[in-house]
C-alpha cells in the first residue's frame, strides 16, 4: 500500500463530515435524513479526489526536487491541502467576500505561505523514517475525523425556531366586527424616491389622492429581498425560518436532497464543494424549481380571517400556487400563465369551477402591441424606422415587458371583476409584479441623456397608477387601504442591501402622518398583525411583528382592544389538492426569473 494512503483517505472522510455538517445546517437540511447519506458520500469522493491528488503530486515532486523529504511530506500533503482550502474557503467566503481587493489578495498570499512553510517544517522534523510520517499523518487525520463526528452529531439548523403547538382542530378563530373592510395591495419594488418627485409633478394622481387621505410610511425591508420571502412574511407576519420560504426557488441535488435556496446561493464550507456541485448544477443533473404554497408553513393573514368567517379573497399573491382555497377567491401566481383559449391549468383557482370564468381575463404577452411597450420608452425624434430598428436590438427588453405587463394588466382585470362582483368582501389582496422589473432591466439608465431607455421606470410608474386607480374604483370609500412594496431600489445594489421600500395606509381608523420628511416606519412583519387588528381577528402570538396601534384612531382601539391568540395554526387546517408541477409553465416562471438575474 502506498505510504499516506490511510490518512489521505481518513482526511477525506474527515472533511467530508465537516462539509456535511456545515451544509446541512446553513442550508437548513436539518434533522437528519437518509438521503443525506448520499449527500455526505458525494463529498467524500470531492475530498478524496483531492487529498490523493495531493498524495501523488507530493511525492512526484519531493522524488523530483526535496528528496529527503520523499518519506514525509507525502503523508503530510493531503491533510496540508485539505485545511488549506478550508482556510481559504473561510476567509474568501465569511471573512473578506470582496473580490480581487489587494488587502484579500495579500491575506490569501500569507495563508498559502504560512500553511506550506508549516508543512514543510513538519515534514522536515519527521524526515527520514515513513513510519513516523504515516503515524503522525493518521493521527491528524483520526482527529479530523473526530472533529467531523462530533460536528454532524451536534449540527443545530441556523434560525431554528421552536415549533408552535398548532389550536384543537375545533377551535376556530373568530372576529369581533370592527366594521371595517381592508384592501391590501402589493406594488413590487416601489419606493419614495421615484414617488415622491411624481406626484410632485403630478404625474401620479391616484397615489396622491390616496395619500391625501391617509398616512404615509416607510416600509423597513427584511434580507434576504427576495420576493417570495418577503411578500410571504408580509401575509404571515413571520419569517423565513418559520413559513419557510426562503428564496426564489429550491434546488434538488442527485440523490434527492432540495436545497431551500438556489444552488447560486447555497452555502459550503469549501470551495472543492462548492466549485464541484456548481459543475453537477451546470451539466443539468440538478433540478431547479419555484416554492409552492404547500410548502408555506404559517398561516397567513388571509387564511385566518377566511377561517373566521370573514370573506377574503387575493390575487396573483406570491407563492399562493396552487390555490389553498379561501372564504373567497383565491387565484394564484400561475393564474397569468394560462393559456386563454385552453384548459384552465389545475390549482390555479380556488374554488375551481370559477376557472373557466376568469379564464377571459388573462391577457398574454402576444396580446401586449409592441406600441404599448414604446410608449414607455423615448423615442422622441426617431423615425418610424429607428424605432423598428431599436425594438429590434433590445429584443430582451420589449419581451419582458411584454410578459410582465401582460402578468399586470392580467392581474388587474380579474382584481376590478372580482370587486365589482362582491359587496361582502372583508379583506381582499392583490399584488402586482412590474415595477420591479422595470428597475432591473432599466435602473442604471433612468435619466440618462439622450437613451431612450432613460424613461421607462417613471412611465411605468404612471401605467402603475392608472391601474391602481382602476382597482381603487371598486373599492367602497369606507375601506381601509393599505398599499405597500417589499424594497426600494439603489445604483449599484439593486435591492441587496434592503433599502425602505413604500407603504400607505388610509380609511376613517387611520391617522393621519407626518409630513414626508418625518415619515414614521413600518416593518414586513407588522403588516398581517395590523390588518388583524383593523378587522376584529385575534393577534397570534407567535407572530413576528405587532399591530401597529400607534397609526390607527385611540377611539377605534378602545372600542375594538385587540385580542391574543397562541397562534393562526391549526390542527387539520385546510387540506391542499394534491397537483403536479406543469413543468412548460414551471420553466416560464424561470425564465422571467433568469431574465431578472435572480438564476443563472
Amino acid at each position: 500500500m502506498r505510504p499516506g494512503l490511510v490518512p489521505a483517505v481518513l482526511a477525506a472522510l474527515g472533511y467530508a463530515l465537516l462539509e456535511l455538517a456545515f451544509f446541512a445546517r446553513r442550508n437548513l437540511l436539518l434533522p437528519w435524513e437518509a438521503e443525506h447519506v448520499f449527500l455526505g458520500l458525494m463529498f467524500f469522493v470531492v475530498h478524496g479526489v483531492v487529498a490523493l491528488a495531493a498524495l501523488f503530486a507530493a511525492g512526484l515532486l519531493t522524488r523530483r526536487l526535496a528528496p529527503s523529504l520523499a518519506n514525509s511530506l507525502p503523508a503530510l500533503a493531503p491533510i496540508a491541502t485539505l485545511v488549506l482550502v478550508h482556510a481559504l474557503s473561510h476567509y474568501r467566503e465569511r471573512v473578506n467576500a470582496r473580490p480581487r481587493d489587494v488587502e484579500g489578495s495579500l491575506v490569501t498570499i500569507g495563508i498559502v505561505v504560512a500553511i506550506v512553510a508549516a508543512t514543510i517544517v513538519a515534514a522536515y522534523l519527521i524526515r527520514g523514517s515513513s513510519k513516523r510520517a504515516s503515524a503522525a499523518a493518521t493521527t491528524l487525520s483520526l482527529a479530523i475525523v473526530a472533529a467531523g463526528a462530533l460536528r454532524v452529531l451536534t449540527a443545530a439548523p441556523v434560525g431554528g425556531v421552536a415549533a408552535t403547538t398548532p389550536r384543537p382542530e375545533d377551535d376556530r378563530l373568530a372576529a369581533v366586527d370592527t366594521g371595517q373592510r381592508v384592501l391590501l395591495l402589493g406594488v413590487d419594488g416601489a419606493s419614495w424616491d421615484i414617488l415622491d418627485p411624481l406626484m410632485k409633478e403630478g404625474r401620479l394622481p391616484n397615489f396622491a389622492a390616496l395619500v391625501a387621505r391617509g398616512r404615509t410610511l416607510r416600509l423597513e425591508s427584511i434580507r434576504p429581498t427576495f420576493s417570495p420571502v418577503i411578500w410571504t412574511s408580509v401575509a404571515t407576519g413571520t419569517d423565513r425560518f418559520r413559513h419557510g420560504i426562503h428564496d426564489v426557488v429550491q434546488t434538488t441535488l442527485p440523490g434527492g436532497t432540495t436545497l431551500r435556496r438556489s444552488m447560486d446561493r447555497t452555502a459550503f464550507l469549501t470551495k472543492v464543494a462548492a466549485r464541484s456541485l456548481h459543475l453537477v448544477h451546470r451539466a443539468g443533473l440538478t433540478r431547479v424549481t419555484p416554492y409552492r404554497s404547500d410548502q408555506v408553513g404559517a398561516t397567513s393573514v388571509f387564511e385566518a380571517a377566511s377561517e373566521a368567517g370573514l370573506s377574503t379573497s387575493r390575487v396573483e399573491w406570491y407563492v399562493s400556487w396552487p390555490s389553498r382555497g379561501l372564504s373567497g377567491l383565491d387565484v394564484s401566481d400561475r393564474f397569468h400563465l394560462q393559456d386563454p383559449t385552453g384548459e384552465p391549468m389545475a390549482g390555479v383557482v380556488a374554488p375551481a369551477a370559477l376557472g373557466p370564468v376568469l379564464l377571459d381575463h388573462v391577457v398574454t404577452a402576444e396580446d401586449v402591441a409592441l406600441d404599448r411597450v414604446l410608449d414607455l420608452v423615448d423615442t422622441e425624434g426617431m423615425t418610424p424606422a429607428e424605432v423598428s430598428r431599436w425594438a429590434r436590438d433590445h429584443s430582451r427588453f420589449i419581451t419582458e415587458m411584454r410578459h410582465n405587463l401582460a402578468r399586470d394588466l392580467t392581474t388587474r382585470d380579474i382584481a376590478v371583476d372580482l370587486l365589482s362582483r362582491d359587496d361582502e368582501w372583508r379583506l381582499f389582496g392583490v399584488y402586482f409584479r412590474a415595477v420591479d422589473l422595470s428597475h432591473h432591466l432599466t435602473w442604471p439608465r433612468r435619466h440618462a441623456p439622450g437613451d431612450p431607455l432613460g424613461t421607462v421606470i417613471d412611465r411605468y410608474h404612471e401605467l402603475s397608477d392608472e391601474i391602481v386607480g382602476d382597482v381603487l374604483a371598486e373599492v367602497p370609500e369606507d375601506a381601509v387601504i393599505v398599499m405597500l412594496s417589499d424594497h426600494g431600489f439603489e445604483d449599484r445594489y439593486a435591492h441587496a442591501r434592503a433599502p425602505d421600500g413604500f407603504a400607505i395606509m388610509a380609511g376613517s381608523p387611520i391617522v393621519r402622518g407626518e409630513s414626508a420628511a418625518s415619515r414614521a416606519v413600518i416593518g414586513v412583519y407588522d403588516v398581517a398583525p395590523t390588518i388583524a387588528a383593523l378587522l376584529g381577528l385575534p393577534v397570534a402570538e407567535d407572530l413576528a411583528g405587532r399591530p401597529r396601534l400607534d397609526f390607527l384612531d385611540p377611539a377605534f382601539v378602545a372600542e375594538n382592544p385587540v385580542r391574543s391568540v397562541s397562534t393562526w395554526k391549526r390542527e387539520g387546517g385546510k387540506t391542499l389538492p394534491s397537483v403536479d408541477d406543469d413543468h412548460s409553465v414551471e420553466e416560464a416562471e424561470l425564465e422571467r426569473l433568469r431574465a431578472l438575474g435572480y438564476i443563472q
